[in-house]
């Protein structure tokens, strides 16, 4: 039988992703500690944040360290609106919902699928989002 041998590989984050990964990590604090100043149940500040809370705070960091493209932090909201109001006329949401239901599914998307969605018709989408963005 074959023995296995593990290496580990020490990478570093991107600037933007570790900033994300920062922010990430920010907003945990801050969350925690507003829920400290409202509770006083503990003077050690456990059972203060729901554990399933916890662990969503902490997939989240995962997916910043491991996958920084299934959050989304390279296009803002900004870019959302300008990609949606490109998108919306060409019919990508159908044309039974309203701009506003486009723009609110979107901000819903990780960075990789607007990128996914940016390519139904990448020339013509990518090409009126970034005038878009030097307007």
């Amino acid at each position: 039988m074959h023995s296995i041998l593990l290496q580990v590989h020490y990478v570093h984050m991107g600037s933007q992703q570790s900033m994300a990964y920062v922010n990430a990590i920010n907003e945990y604090r801050a969350a925690s500690q507003a829920r400290v100043s409202k509770s006083s149940a503990s003077a050690s500040g456990v059972d203060l944040l729901p554990k399933r809370q916890i662990s969503n705070y902490f997939m989240q960091f995962r997916k910043i360290a491991n996958h920084p493209l299934l959050v989304r932090h390279v296009y803002s909201d900004e870019d959302v609106v300008r990609v949606a109001e490109v998108l919306y006329p060409k019919g990508v949401f159908g044309f039974e919902c309203s701009i506003e239901r486009a723009i609110q599914e979107i901000k819903s998307y990780n960075d990789f699928e607007i990128h996914q969605l940016m390519s139904f018709d990448s020339r013509k989408v990518k090409y009126h989002f970034l005038i878009s963005c030097w307007l």
